[in-house]
């Protein structure tokens, strides 16, 4: 679970998320966030409504 905010937690499923070579030279490994919104049950995106 990755902590949100005091007292919230959101459960994250890794195992949709596309890998992609870094390529930016930067030499600090990215570390995953919490997203806001829904993630997409199909392509694993994550969206927001906007209505």
């Amino acid at each position: 679970m990755l902590k949100l905010a005091e007292g919230e937690a959101m459960d994250v499923d890794l195992s949709h998320i596309p890998l992609m070579l870094d390529v930016s030279g930067d030499p600090e490994t990215p570390v995953p966030a919490a997203m806001p919104g829904e993630q997409c049950a199909c392509c694993g995106l994550w969206t927001q409504k906007l209505w």
